[in-house]
């Protein structure tokens, strides 16, 4: 699964309005990986 699939899996189990950080994410891998993923994310509205 990707980074950018397992961000948007975890987001989406913490559920709407929820709070988080692209730290609360670094287990999924880099920073620029992780930061990229939520960029993606965004982009396609799925945030």
């Amino acid at each position: 699964m990707s980074t950018q699939a397992r961000t948007r899996d975890r987001l989406r189990r913490q559920g709407r309005g929820a709070a988080f950080s692209a730290s609360d994410l670094a287990d999924l891998g880099s920073r620029a990986v992780v930061d990229q993923a939520l960029c993606r994310t965004d982009q396609l509205s799925e945030l």
